[in-house]
């Protein structure tokens, strides 16, 4: 393993390969890290519309459906809620 270099060896085939190699994996992280702050925004834009959405009806802790359903006595059969 050498530890300096010579001004020949900056110029050399594999020196440039990894300069590029270096440029272009920074490159690629700092567009992930791009493309992953947009899908953020916009999800979080798309919770927030839902919310607002939701936010307006009244919340109910059962489906009356469903409630009624529970309370109901079985026939030999299991409850599936």
């Amino acid at each position: 393993m050498r530890t300096h270099t010579t001004s020949h060896d900056e110029h050399s085939p594999m020196s440039l390969l990894t300069e590029l190699a270096v440029e272009g994996t920074s490159t690629l992280v700092e567009a992930q890290r791009t493309f992953l702050h947009l899908a953020q925004q916009e999800n979080d834009i798309i919770l927030n519309g839902i919310k607002e959405r939701v936010g307006g009806f009244p919340r109910q802790s059962r489906s009356p459906i469903l409630y009624a359903a529970a309370s109901t006595p079985s026939s030999g059969r299991s409850k599936s809620c």
